[in-house]
Protein backbone atom coordinates (compact mmCIF):
# COMPACT_ATOMS: atom_id res chain seq x y z
CA UNK A 1 0.00 0.00 0.00
CA UNK A 2 1.37 3.33 -0.88
CA UNK A 3 1.56 6.02 1.33
CA UNK A 4 1.52 9.90 0.40
CA UNK A 5 3.55 12.28 2.80
CA UNK A 6 2.20 15.83 2.47
CA UNK A 7 2.57 18.68 5.14
CA UNK A 8 -0.77 19.25 6.60
CA UNK A 9 -1.98 22.20 8.93
CA UNK A 10 1.33 23.79 11.21
CA UNK A 11 3.80 21.64 8.56
CA UNK A 12 3.22 18.50 10.12
CA UNK A 13 3.81 15.46 7.61
CA UNK A 14 0.71 14.00 6.96
CA UNK A 15 0.34 10.18 5.64
CA UNK A 16 -2.44 9.38 3.36
CA UNK A 17 -3.94 5.93 1.44
CA UNK A 18 -3.60 6.66 -1.91
CA UNK A 19 -6.13 4.31 -2.82
CA UNK A 20 -8.86 5.58 -0.39
CA UNK A 21 -8.21 8.64 -2.05
CA UNK A 22 -8.30 7.46 -5.60
CA UNK A 23 -11.95 5.62 -4.11
CA UNK A 24 -13.51 8.50 -2.82
CA UNK A 25 -12.67 10.74 -6.11
CA UNK A 26 -14.09 7.82 -8.14
CA UNK A 27 -17.11 7.84 -5.93
CA UNK A 28 -17.59 11.68 -6.04
CA UNK A 29 -17.27 12.02 -9.85
CA UNK A 30 -19.78 8.95 -10.16
CA UNK A 31 -22.55 10.98 -7.84
CA UNK A 32 -21.87 14.28 -10.32
CA UNK A 33 -22.14 12.24 -13.73
CA UNK A 34 -25.59 10.38 -12.24
CA UNK A 35 -27.02 14.29 -10.89
CA UNK A 36 -25.90 15.72 -14.86
CA UNK A 37 -27.78 12.71 -15.95
CA UNK A 38 -30.76 13.60 -13.78
CA UNK A 39 -30.77 17.10 -14.73
CA UNK A 40 -30.57 16.31 -18.56
CA UNK A 41 -33.57 14.28 -18.32
CA UNK A 42 -35.51 16.08 -16.93
CA UNK A 43 -35.07 18.78 -19.08
CA UNK A 44 -35.45 16.51 -22.05
CA UNK A 45 -38.68 15.37 -20.23
CA UNK A 46 -39.76 18.89 -20.08
CA UNK A 47 -39.42 19.71 -23.38
CA UNK A 48 -40.67 16.50 -25.02
CA UNK A 49 -43.61 16.85 -26.91
CA UNK A 50 -46.59 13.97 -26.68
CA UNK A 51 -45.98 10.49 -28.27
CA UNK A 52 -45.43 11.43 -32.52
CA UNK A 53 -45.74 15.43 -31.80
CA UNK A 54 -43.92 18.60 -31.92
CA UNK A 55 -43.85 20.98 -29.46
CA UNK A 56 -42.91 24.71 -30.15
CA UNK A 57 -41.47 26.34 -26.72
CA UNK A 58 -41.23 30.41 -26.95
CA UNK A 59 -38.48 31.76 -24.43
CA UNK A 60 -38.49 35.31 -23.33
CA UNK A 61 -34.78 36.75 -23.57
CA UNK A 62 -35.92 39.46 -21.03
CA UNK A 63 -36.19 37.59 -18.25
CA UNK A 64 -35.70 34.34 -19.42
CA UNK A 65 -39.61 32.78 -19.02
CA UNK A 66 -40.49 29.80 -21.07
CA UNK A 67 -43.60 28.99 -21.98
CA UNK A 68 -45.38 26.58 -24.39
CA UNK A 69 -46.53 27.53 -27.42
CA UNK A 70 -48.06 25.46 -29.43
CA UNK A 71 -48.34 21.04 -30.47
CA UNK A 72 -47.75 20.24 -34.10
CA UNK A 73 -48.13 17.02 -36.28
CA UNK A 74 -45.18 17.85 -38.02
CA UNK A 75 -42.06 18.85 -37.78
CA UNK A 76 -42.50 21.18 -40.91
CA UNK A 77 -45.44 22.79 -38.90
CA UNK A 78 -43.79 23.66 -35.83
CA UNK A 79 -40.83 24.86 -37.20
CA UNK A 80 -42.50 27.14 -39.62
CA UNK A 81 -44.73 28.23 -36.67
CA UNK A 82 -41.52 29.17 -34.47
CA UNK A 83 -40.01 30.85 -37.31
CA UNK A 84 -42.84 33.04 -37.70
CA UNK A 85 -43.35 33.84 -34.17
CA UNK A 86 -39.76 34.80 -33.67
CA UNK A 87 -39.88 37.01 -36.73
CA UNK A 88 -43.20 38.91 -35.15
CA UNK A 89 -41.57 39.03 -31.79
CA UNK A 90 -38.50 41.05 -33.20
CA UNK A 91 -40.58 43.66 -34.85
CA UNK A 92 -42.13 45.04 -31.69
CA UNK A 93 -39.01 44.04 -29.87
CA UNK A 94 -37.08 46.77 -28.77
CA UNK A 95 -33.98 44.97 -29.11
CA UNK A 96 -33.36 41.91 -30.81
CA UNK A 97 -31.62 40.95 -27.82
CA UNK A 98 -34.40 40.80 -25.68
CA UNK A 99 -37.29 39.76 -28.51
CA UNK A 100 -39.25 36.17 -27.74
CA UNK A 101 -37.44 33.40 -29.98
CA UNK A 102 -39.37 30.09 -30.29
CA UNK A 103 -37.79 26.43 -30.73
CA UNK A 104 -39.26 23.07 -31.75
CA UNK A 105 -38.67 19.51 -30.03
CA UNK A 106 -40.06 16.61 -30.81
CA UNK A 107 -41.81 13.77 -28.51
CA UNK A 108 -38.34 12.48 -27.42
CA UNK A 109 -37.47 16.40 -26.01
CA UNK A 110 -34.87 16.82 -29.22
CA UNK A 111 -34.02 20.05 -30.30
CA UNK A 112 -35.31 20.26 -33.82
CA UNK A 113 -35.07 23.82 -34.78
CA UNK A 114 -35.53 27.06 -33.68
CA UNK A 115 -36.55 30.79 -34.40
CA UNK A 116 -34.68 31.56 -37.86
Amino acid sequence: MQKLKIRGRKNKVVESDLRSELRELKESIIKLQKSKQTNQGQTRNRLAAPKGKFKVIGVDKFDGDEFQCGIFKTAREAIEHARNKTAENMRYASDSSVATVYYVYDDQGRYLGRDT
